[in-house]
């Protein structure tokens, strides 16, 4: 039973990682990427 629920744990971990590169257009961000007005503020200084 623990071996299912890490398997999904780290199935959704993945789909999220992959998801947020996606919506960031980084796709080497992964999860550390900041929230959105974070990510823009950055964007605009540059």
């Amino acid at each position: 039973m623990k071996k299912k629920i890490l398997a999904l744990l780290t199935i959704i971990l993945i789909l999220v990682s992959i998801s947020t590169a996606v919506f960031a257009g980084d796709p080497g961000g992964g999860i550390s990427i900041p929230p959105p007005p974070i990510r823009d503020s950055i964007v605009d200084t540059e």
